[in-house]
């Protein structure tokens, strides 16, 4: 046994390193003498916004739009043209009443669910229920209190708050123009506010969660706020709500950065986000400051010169791959100008994930961690399908359609690209042939419509499953040889009695 210890003590500090140990027991004794209680104090969101955010007593909410629009702040699309905009958007629905039943859906208190089946959770949805476990989680407890890992898979909890059914509002109004859609979305908002007091619960212990509900909820925020239910309380309680999601990153970002993923990453655009659209706030230059200052590091840092990302797996890369559009085009709208490592690594990870492409489906090779996470549900496809990401991230990166026509096309849409031309053969990427991005392992022999996919290499960072050597094969769009990937890190019986993440579960030599 004191063989074993010493062997993994070795093992952390060879792959992980003196600080990132320094930090871990850093954290840990923090938040047991309530550090991180002091540091970031539950308190009301007024209280946050007078320190941090804007103090305007906005009288309605068009006197915030205009506020911004004078300062040039630009989005991608405009929410009160969205019902004349938005109708080619029907030619990608195969059913007619698609837009309708997404609203129908919401208000009856139907909501999306890791990307498949939409769960029932109630019109007034419990913001603190684990619905597959059947746990509620604290609600009154500072978050630094609270251990996730108590509740079954938190994931489960923090699915329905990052709010991901705006998408499915906003795509309704754009097809329907049903003022419901407005309506419904500033109802939840307020109500998770009455909820989630700044910093208490469950729902505020995870930075990235913050921040991806913040980029949701922004997103909500410029596709209905000409709508009747925005108004001046309302933009108050935006500010507050921006104010003390900013304060809450800011504060623990160091945390994120020191687990070298997409944690850092989504934070530092988060940051960035609040800085750039809002610079009404006190701490908006702060916050873009830093944000740039991030994810320039973490761009160096995580993504390989040959595309590859830290994470090593696929729907991570996607993740990736969405929040580095959403600068880009927020930069691009705004007249901002990047540093170069990011559009460089950018450009570099959407060429990666490009050689991984299966012609016929548009499904990549399942490698690594999957949980089912789906940033931007902007379009009809299916969840595995990758052609609506990478067609999103060449337009934002050339300014042209690198891919034929689909229902893949309406993230181009929302992003403000739907104008973009068709690349001509000159302009397209480079045919999908055989490839080997040799520092990410992953390497890729085709013909003309099957390919193999092998994993193989010496990782830089840590992989999460024992996945060396592991072979996928695919023929005419048929993933005949599979990896499972992982869909929960935290769940009960075969989650926990079956390790996905093991070499047994690769088709690998063990």
């Amino acid at each position: 046994m004191v063989k074993i210890n010493i062997r993994n003590a070795i093992l952390v500090v060879r792959y992980l390193g003196f600080s990132w140990i320094g930090f871990r027991i850093w954290k840990t004794i923090s938040e047991k003498l309530g550090y991180w209680e002091w540091r970031i104090p539950s308190r009301g969101w007024d209280d946050v916004n007078t320190q941090y955010g804007d103090t305007t007593q906005w009288m309605n909410g068009q006197q915030l739009t205009e506020q911004l629009a004078s300062r040039g702040v630009r989005f991608f699309i405009d929410g009160r043209s969205l019902p004349q905009l938005g109708r080619p958007l029907l030619d990608f629905d195969n059913v007619p009443t698609h837009g309708q039943t997404l609203i129908d859906q919401n208000v009856a208190g139907t909501f999306p669910f890791f990307s498949g089946p939409c769960r029932k959770l109630g019109p007034q949805p419990d913001w603190f229920l684990n619905p597959i476990a059947g746990t509620v989680a604290p609600s009154q407890v500072h978050f630094s209190r609270i251990n996730e890992f108590g509740y079954g898979d938190v994931k489960a909890i923090w699915e329905l708050n990052r709010f991901g059914f705006v998408f499915d509002l906003a795509r309704a109004y754009a097809r329907t123009g049903d003022e419901r859609c407005g309506g419904r979305f500033w109802e939840l908002f307020g109500r998770w506010l009455d909820d989630n007091p700044p910093y208490q619960g469950i729902n505020w212990k995870c930075g990235q969660e913050s921040g991806l509900r913040m980029i949701a909820i922004v997103f909500g925020y410029f596709s209905f706020r000409h709508h009747s239910s925005f108004t001046g309380s309302e933009a108050n309680r935006l500010m507050c709500f921006l104010a003390a999601t900013g304060l809450r990153i800011e504060r623990h970002i160091n945390y994120a950065i020191s687990q070298k993923n997409n944690h850092g990453i989504s934070e530092a655009a988060a940051l960035w986000t609040i800085g750039v659209l809002f610079p009404n706030l006190k701490r908006a230059g702060v916050w873009r400051m830093k944000g740039t200052a991030v994810l320039t590091q973490l761009c160096r840092e995580l993504i390989y010169e040959d595309g590859g990302f830290c994470q090593h797996s696929s729907n991570y890369h996607r993740l990736l791959l969405h929040l580095m559009a959403w600068v880009v085009q927020l930069a691009k709208v705004n007249k901002i100008e990047l540093p170069e490592p990011i559009v460089a690594r950018f450009k570099s990870a959407t060429d990666f994930l490009y050689q991984l492409l299966d012609r016929d489906s548009g499904r990549v090779p399942r490698f690594g961690n999957d949980d089912g996470a789906l940033l931007f549900p902007l379009n009809n496809c299916d969840y595995e399908d990758f052609r609506p990401v990478l067609n999103l991230c060449f337009a934002v990166l050339t300014n042209r359609k690198n891919l034929e026509r689909g229902a893949w096309d309406e993230d181009l849409f929302w992003f403000g690209l739907e104008q973009v031309p068709e690349a001509t053969a000159g302009e397209r990427v480079s045919q999908l042939s055989s490839a080997s991005m040799i520092t990410a392992g992953c390497h890729v022999l085709r013909n003309r419509r099957s390919f193999a996919f092998i994993r193989a290499g010496k990782p830089i960072h840590r992989p999460s499953h024992l996945d060396a050597m592991h072979v996928d094969i695919w023929a005419a769009g048929n993933n005949i040889a599979l990896d499972s990937g992982t869909y929960s890190y935290n769940g009960p019986n075969i989650w926990r009695d079956i390790p996905f993440s093991r070499s047994h579960f690769h088709n690998s030599i063990t």
